[in-house]
């Protein structure tokens, strides 16, 4: 997808979320898009600094002689980069509980001094490594370490040696938890030393540090190896560690600032210190997903790992890879879609390039390729299955198999220093997949295409939208996208692009949020001429809005963060979550390598006073050849209160719509229109809008109600659900404390000839789309009905998800003339709570009603 190969900013985090068009290539809109810009960064080895020696203090008291405790948790904490902050809060969480004589809690804790605006300057501000043994509600202070070792470098393999024989050593345990606390960054490495160039663990580094550890401790496997860091829940993690280690627990995805909830899980630990790992690891997950609920964050995923089973996962792998290559060229098509579908983590950054390595072996059994290839694909995601011991994840991340794998969608965006970093290259052909699946890329993927699009009228007002219809073509197609770009004031050759949103094609399952375009498919948008803006209350800016992926309802603006004490900018990403047309900020993350050559994703917290300014990527029309550039827009001023986002009337002027269509090897062509937006407001931005009111009962007790005024419908919803935008002309209403529950989509689409034909059309193009889904059967076969007062068509029918859970679909279609629309109404729920579900829906059908 777009946001998925392109990069404008190469030090940008999610970059691509902002550079929608992402490359309105050949320097022009009118033309088909080349490949969007993007860096590839290579992690070449760094020298490591060799640490001073290490102090062996005598055990306390309680540990002393032949006395073992039941566990000894050894934390790698460090705080010696721009998460000090967040390093000082989590070792008081971890005072709230305290060691005790069945549980030690043992950590390293390396700080740092700073004149950053993050710098932490509490308990002594120290700087340096020193050891604790954590106690009872007793801060990281001097009167309370164990020992001061002076500055070490936690990137470096003899340090974590040191600190964990020693640790191991001092405080013997009946089991053993190593816990690494820092930025992660997937197969490059975990904990990077500012204090030494930005220095990290290398996975190869990793390895031959608890390598060192088994021979000076005897001890065979640590009982539990977790990562408190960003995007360490992937396979060539476990790889590195399964010799090492029983159970194993990371984030596939980015990881917030607060990170584990270290009160929780180990409170649960020192009721049960005779807990085992597989019985932690699920305490460790619930508090973490538990907290994050409460939070109302849908971004996270935590997962537990049984590393026995990693040479069997990556066997399976080694035999997928093999099967993929032999498959390879006259397969590229499935693989690529495959590719093109699999969830992301760290979603668009083309330096993590991470996909979910259990779903795109899912859709690669399901595509049906060859008897090899399947029959591989299967046996590999079942294992993944059978290996996880716990999963937890947000509404973010509903197909999430908690573990995830390196794949660049495109050869450039490819680092070569994988070969060399990552285990998993030695130990299975994935590598050598990458590379067939480059090539096949290059000689045997055809190029989809849009025709001219039409549209309704040359002026568009929000009181009168304009309607927009096109073609696709091409039967390789993954992903179509509407974009809007307004003339620059300055230049009439450019174009800034203000928005970009996936299209949805009619059916697509809401559950398995895959689209299904065909060659032939018909496209259609309604625009209001709106535009999206971001506001502290009391100034507001224009910011261009894309999503963070297909079916999301979070979105993204790109940008430069500017703190206000050193003056030092940081590229960020600014995510909302959006709901009829307001966005709520989620995070500010930051993708800041702070000069070294390892990625340092983080949650930037942001401070009053600092400012966010948006990035506008902007095209030149005339040019022959890639000319782009990207804007500074107008910065905002953080306050005391979050930044929120607004939809409103866009500026009047000279403006181009249009669509992008993307196939499964990332090619890109476009096309657009012109148009002249006519606003209430003139040229001026809008005014900031009131507090969105609370939403009102329900006619039926339990429910509350929902309106619509920009898609022109109303209808009530369980008071538990939460109702959700996921792109132009679309909502949907789930319960968000249910993964896989039941959910109700609705589509508005542009009414085209009479609604009886329009019905009956709409429900067999669903159908169409359906009928590739395993298990598909119709159950009731369309049929007249009414809804809202108006003739409707209603069918029904079943299908299986990608895991083989069966589910149970209620599709309507019904038009109303007066408007010009009509409004797919899809429910869809388990087969096992269908009986149930369906009449908390027939509730919310009776409700509903048409403007």
């Amino acid at each position: 997808m777009i946001t998925q190969t392109a990069r404008l900013l190469a030090s940008s985090f999610r970059a691509v979320r902002v550079v929608f068009v992402l490359a309105l290539l050949a320097g022009s809109l009118s033309g088909c898009l080349d490949e969007p810009v993007s860096v590839t960064t290579s992690a070449t080895p760094r020298p490591t600094r060799t640490p001073k020696p290490t102090a062996t203090p005598k055990p306390i008291a309680a540990q002393a002689g032949d006395t073992k405790a039941n566990w000894t948790v050894l934390v790698y904490l460090d705080g010696d980069n721009d998460l000090e902050a967040d390093a000082i809060d989590d070792y008081n969480e971890m005072a709230s509980v305290g060691s005790t004589d069945a549980l030690n809690i043992i950590v390293q804790f390396d700080r740092i001094s700073s004149n950053e605006d993050w710098d932490n300057t509490s308990n002594g501000d120290w700087k340096g490594v020193k050891r604790f043994r954590v106690e009872h509600n007793k801060r990281p202070a001097k009167s309370n370490q164990i020992a001061d070792l002076g500055e070490l470098n936690m990137g470096s393999p003899q340090t974590l040696s040191d600190f964990v024989t020693w640790g191991i050593q001092s405080y013997p345990a009946q089991h053993y938890a190593l816990i690494f606390w820092d930025h992660g960054a997937s197969w490059p490495g975990v904990a990077s030393d500012d204090s030494s160039d930005g220095d990290m663990l290398t996975l190869p580094e990793l390895a031959t540090a608890l390598a060192d550890v088994q021979t000076k401790t005897g001890v065979g496997k640590l009982d539990l190896i977790g990562f408190d860091a960003c995007l360490m829940g992937q396979i060539d993690v476990l790889q590195t560690i399964a010799p090492f280690g029983k159970v194993a627990i990371g984030s596939a995805d980015l990881e917030p600032g607060e990170g584990w909830a270290w009160n929780a899980w180990l409170g649960d630990l020192a009721k049960k210190p005779g807990n085992d790992a597989v019985a932690l690891a699920p305490s460790i997950i619930k508090s973490f997903t538990a907290f994050y609920k409460q939070e109302d964050d849908p971004s996270v995923t935590l997962a537990a790992f049984d590393l026995t089973k990693v040479d069997k996962m990556s066997a399976q792998l080694d035999t997928l890879s093999t099967t993929l290559i032999n498959a390879m060229p006259d397969s590229f098509a499935a693989i690529g879609e495959a590719r093109a579908h699999a969830a992301e983590y760290a979603s668009g950054d083309t330096d993590i390039s991470a996909i979910d390595l259990g779903y795109f072996a899912n859709l690669l059994a399901a595509a049906k390729i060859d008897p090899q290839v399947t029959s591989a694909a299967k046996a590999l995601s079942q294992t993944i299955k059978t290996s996880r011991i716990a999963q937890g994840y947000g509404a973010d991340h509903p197909k999430s198999t908690g573990i995830s794998i390196y794949f660049p969608w495109k050869k450039k965006n490819y680092d070569s220093s994988y070969h060399k970093s990552s285990p998993l290259t030695e130990a299975t052909h994935w590598d050598e997949f990458l590379q067939a699946f480059y090539k096949g890329g290059s000689t045997h993927s055809s190029r989809s295409a849009v025709s001219k699009p039409e549209v309704s009228d040359s002026t568009v007002s929000p009181a009168a939208p304009l309607s927009l219809s096109a073609t696709i073509s091409g039967s390789d197609t993954a992903y179509v996208y509407y974009f809007v770009g307004a003339i620059a004031p300055n230049d009439p050759n450019m174009v800034q692009i203000f928005s970009m949103d996936y299209l949805y094609p009619p059916g697509t399952a809401l559950n398995n949020a895959i689209p299904s375009w065909k060659d032939g498919d018909a496209v259609q948008l309604s625009w209001n001429a709106s535009s999206w803006y971001i506001s502290n209350g009391t100034a507001v800016v224009r910011a261009p809005f894309s999503p963070t992926d297909y079916g999301s309802s979070t979105y993204s603006v790109e940008g430069t963060y500017t703190a206000r004490k050193t003056g030092k900018q940081t590229p960020v990403s600014v995510e909302f979550a959006v709901t009829q047309g307001r966005g709520t900020l989620q995070h500010v993350w930051a993708f800041d390598k702070n000069n070294s050559s390892n990625p340092r994703p983080r949650e930037l917290k942001p401070k009053a006073g600092d400012t966010f300014t948006p990035d506008i990527p902007s095209y030149n029309t005339q040019s022959d050849k890639d000319e782009e550039r990207t804007d500074a827009g107008e910065p905002i001023v953080f306050g005391d209160a979050p930044l929120t986002a607004f939809e409103g009337a866009a500026p009047s002027g000279e403006y181009v719509i249009g669509l992008m269509v993307e196939n499964v090897a990332g090619d890109i062509s476009d096309q657009y229109a012109d148009v002249t937006v006519d606003s209430p407001n003139g040229a001026d931005l809008p005014a900031i809008p009131a507090p969105a009111p609370a939403p009102a009962a329900g006619a039926t007790a339990g429910m509350l109600h929902f309106h619509d005024e920009q898609l022109g419908f109303q209808m009530d919803y369980p008071e538990n659900w939460k109702p959700s935008s996921p792109g132009t002309d679309k909502l949907t209403l789930a319960d968000s404390d249910v993964a896989e529950g039941a959910l109700v989509g609705v589509d508005v689409y542009a009414l085209e000839g009479k609604p009886s034909t329009a019905n009956r059309a709409m429900l067999n193009d669903v159908l169409d789309s359906e009928r590739e889904y395993e298990g598909f059967a119709v159950r009731q076969k369309v049929t007249a009905t009414q809804v809202a007062g108006r003739d409707a068509m209603r069918m029904e029918y079943v299908y299986q998800d990608q895991d083989g859970a069966q589910f149970h679909v209620v599709s309507l279609a019904v038009s109303d003339e007066p408007t010009g629309s009509i409004y797919l109404i899809t429910f869809d729920a388990p087969e096992e709570t269908f009986a149930n579900d369906v009449t908390v829906f027939n509730h919310m059908l009776e409700s509903f009603a048409i403007d």
